[in-house]
């Protein structure tokens, strides 16, 4: 198999090496330190991160806000996002925005499921899980994989 580094550019001092051969992203850091090295399974955490900053300058601009201090993300826990990856991609598409050192808020919301065989409402805590109850597999999710801005703090 043939090493294929894919190489972004996000700031002077972040840049990216996407390993296809292990799906497995390095970032390289630049700090008081000089450039160090991060690993990141992150895959879309992105441009999920992207997309969040695009709606809050969408929303920002609309209002006339000079600046947003704070973002409140709800996030369900079966919608297959790394928290951590996501901070730290947040942090870095910010970086020459409207919400430059904004804090990124992150509720976590349980997931719900339906199990058709005992007809009941249940918790699920991952994707595939059988029901709690009856231990059938027959379980259609019904909450936890949203994702959506609920907040933001601004001046």
């Amino acid at each position: 198999m043939q090493f294929c580094p894919a190489i972004t550019k996000f700031a002077n001092s972040v840049i990216q090496v996407q390993h296809y051969q292990y799906a497995k992203t390095h970032t390289l850091l630049k700090d008081v330190r000089g450039w160090h090295t991060r690993q990141e399974s992150a895959v879309h955490e992105m441009s999920i991160a992207e997309s969040v900053l695009q709606i809050v300058e969408d929303k920002a601009r609309a209002d006339g806000y000079a600046r947003v201090k704070a973002v409140w993300l709800e996030i369900g826990q079966l919608a297959a996002v790394e928290l951590e990856s996501l901070r730290f991609c947040f942090d870095v598409v910010t970086q020459d925005s409207i919400a430059r050192d904004a804090r990124l808020e992150i509720i976590e919301t349980a997931g719900q499921g339906w199990c058709m065989d005992c007809a009941r409402n249940v918790p699920l805590p991952a994707l595939y899980e059988p029901c709690p109850n009856c231990g059938s597999f027959q379980v259609q999710v019904t909450g936890g994989e949203e994702m959506r801005v609920k907040e933001l703090e601004v001046e």
